[in-house]
């Protein structure tokens, strides 16, 4: 496959959203070696470098090709190295995100040109893939539907917020509306959505802690409380089960049936309903004869409906326990210093 003559930069915006999603970030400025560690790429820095093979960084750069950072495939991984020397500090997050959008992007794999060696590249091709790599990275570490909605959107206020230099803020605000054209062009509202509300609707349960993201909830769904906050960093989650993009789990948790993708919303082994909802049942006999029941579909996590508060189907049968003894459980292995994996739930639309 040939470089294309232009960067496709529709093409990259629909993938930095992919990436958003694939890891879901919602706090900035995002932890870039975290994703690293977590793919279990190589990462290397300038300095390594020149210690080992007893050069100067000049020397490292020269070699390289680059100033910033490389990234190296052998066929089956990924290392990058980077200059730790760079000044600002905050080059070196972008740095490291332009290097991962060579990877997202597929630069090594699908380019003859890049297989044998990026510095027999020609200018223009390099220039191409620089572009495309630099919109990955932007999108990635300034989403433009996060930044469209704030406050005095200037140069000062996304370097200190995202992380980034001030320069690449300059370049963020510029190219603000042709990023956000481009999600409309590539179809991915719906990606970048959840984008968005990963960010603006993090809240967390002054009660219980629990962190969660739902659009316009008035109650916690763990412990029904009201008090919530809007908050960034993690907090306590409350586990949840795994479920089909119909949101119907995939084992039974009362008889432990893993044949559930069927049709239909229960278990056909012991008839337990798979979809968590809200539940009236207990005030049935207390409502008004023309009350219309909420029955909204909520996470599987959820002892109480984030929309009018009622109990969940899921608590009520029994599949949840009461939030206080998980959380003490949890707090309790944080004290032995044990973690607690938690498998997060994508956000509930």
């Amino acid at each position: 496959m040939k470089i294309p003559k232009y960067a496709r930069y529709d093409y990259c915006v629909q993938i930095a959203y992919t990436f958003l999603n694939d890891f879901s970030i919602s706090d900035y400025p995002v932890n870039v070696y975290e994703i690293i560690t977590k793919m279990k790429w190589g990462l290397l820095k300038y300095s390594e470098l020149a210690d080992e093979f007893n050069c100067s960084i000049k020397d490292v750069i020269k070699c390289l090709g680059s100033e910033d950072g490389y990234t190296i495939y052998d066929g089956y991984n990924y290392t990058i190295a980077y200059n730790d020397m760079r000044k600002p500090k905050k080059r070196i997050i972008f740095t490291l995100l332009h290097e991962i959008g060579h990877i997202y992007l597929n630069h090594l794999i699908d380019f003859e040109a890049t297989k044998l060696y990026r510095g027999s590249l020609t200018k223009e091709e390099y220039k191409v893939l620089e572009n495309e790599s630099n919109a990955f990275a932007r999108n990635v570490l300034t989403p433009a539907v996060i930044v469209k909605d704030m406050h005095n959107i200037m140069p000062q206020k996304i370097s200190l917020l995202f992380g980034i230099t001030k320069k690449a803020a300059e370049t963020r605000i510029d190219l603000l509306y042709d990023d956000l054209k481009s999600i409309h062009i590539c179809g991915i509202e719906a990606k970048a959505l959840n984008v968005y509300n990963r960010y603006y609707y993090k809240r967390v349960c002054k009660i219980c802690g629990h962190y969660f993201i739902i659009p316009n909830a008035k109650f916690c769904p763990v412990c029904g409380s009201s008090k919530t906050i809007n908050k960034r960093g993690n907090d306590m989650k409350y586990k949840s089960m795994e479920t089909y993009q119909n949101r119907k789990l995939k084992i039974c948790p009362k008889c432990n049936n893993e044949e559930t993708n069927i049709e239909g919303l229960y278990c056909q082994i012991c008839g337990t309903l798979l979809v968590n909802y809200c539940d009236d049942r207990e005030f049935k006999n207390s409502l008004p004869t023309d009350y219309t029941p909420c029955g909204s579909e909520v996470p599987t996590n959820a002892r109480f409906c984030p929309k009018c508060g009622s109990r969940t189907t899921f608590y009520n049968d029994g599949l949840l326990k009461d939030w206080k003894e998980e959380k003490d459980e949890h707090d309790g292995l944080a004290l032995l210093g044990i973690p607690d994996a938690i498998d997060e739930e994508l956000p509930f639309l």
